[in-house]
């Protein structure tokens, strides 16, 4: 891949990969909120973006502020002006990155969009109902956070319609205009990249996108043939049927049972599923599996606020045990 640094200032960062030759599409990737430096995910994007047979540019923001950024347009002037060197400009993005990817579309002269989770706004004043970044939107300004989507862009969503929260937003961001097709993922929670990774649709799902050929069909058969090898998924199911127990619907443990011993004997690479095994290991007294999973994470991890917090509890409460 040849990378070239197409603009960089205080707030952000875009850069250009591009194979020998000329590929007909441009891929925009916006990226996701990140409680490390934001460049950590430079390099697992561009091993995953190469496999496609498109020129990417990754936008890179120094924090996470919602791409609410003075020097922005600067930045986009110049990638829209890449961009008509191609048959077709795709924005992508996830969470922070899929509000981006929608909202700065048009702007950038894209005629699809692929957004996963994707926000309205974190904007209180907007959205008063969304508490999960309430601080990064206590230190932000909003100064080009208008919503307006187009009726020339084709918009497809992916997610969980079980996540009230992403489900207030998505419905506000339909009424913003345009047309969304969505690809509903029960159970796949916010992190709905995460587990379409696990489950190892991702790819796939990107490429017939890119294609122009991503089916509502096959995409939901896909997600349910594989989504019990997430353990993603599989948490969340696991809440789900223990809220249900509380209630006294289901009385039977069996099912608990099953989802248990299947996450715990799924091997994983992600510091955030770590993270829920060693949540999972602690609710059924595994102690010592609990703090092995939770070392995982925060070695893979280590700048992760919660996944420390919950690990020196562990570690504590087995002190007290011993004693």
């Amino acid at each position: 891949m040849i990378e070239t640094t197409l603009f960089r200032s205080e707030t952000l960062t875009a850069r250009h990969f591009g194979k020998p030759g000329q590929a007909r599409r441009l891929l925009i990737c916006f990226a996701y909120y990140d409680h490390r430096d934001h460049e950590t995910q430079t390099a697992s994007a561009v091993r995953f973006f190469q496999r496609f047979d498109v020129d990417f540019i990754l936008v890179t923001p120094h924090s996470n502020a919602w791409y609410q950024y003075a020097d922005k347009q600067r930045c986009y002037d110049l990638i829209r002006s890449i961009g008509t060197g191609f048959d077709e400009t795709i924005c992508y993005g996830g969470s922070m990155g899929g509000y981006e990817a929608l909202k700065s579309a048009a702007l950038l002269g894209a005629r699809r969009v692929l957004a996963i989770s994707p926000q309205f706004s974190i904007d209180p004043h907007k959205v008063p109902f969304e508490t999960r970044w309430r601080t990064e939107a206590d230190q932000t300004r909003f100064i080009d956070d208008d919503m307006r989507l187009s009726s020339d862009i084709d918009y497809c969503v992916l997610s969980d319609p079980f996540d009230r929260l992403d489900e207030r937003h998505l419905k506000l961001i339909c009424a913003a205009g345009g047309a969304i097709r969505r690809f509903p993922v029960p159970f796949g929670t916010h992190f709905l990249a995460h587990m379409l990774s696990e489950t190892g649709l991702m790819e796939g799902i990107l490429r017939d996108f890119l294609a122009d050929s991503l089916d509502e069909g096959v995409f939901r058969k896909g997600v349910r043939v594989r989504r019990d090898r997430s353990i993603t998924y599989l948490a969340a199911v696991l809440r789900k049927v223990d809220r249900l127990r509380k209630r006294g619907t289901i009385r039977d443990d069996k099912l608990r049972d099953a989802i248990v011993e299947r996450i715990v004997g799924l091997d994983t690479t992600v510091p955030r599923n770590h993270f829920l095994k060693s949540q999972l290991c602690e609710r059924t007294g595994r102690t010592d599996a609990a703090i092995a999973s939770a070392k995982r994470a925060v070695e893979a991890n280590p700048d992760h606020p919660g996944f420390r917090a919950h690990l020196d509890r562990l570690l504590e409460n087995h002190r007290e045990l011993d004693q």
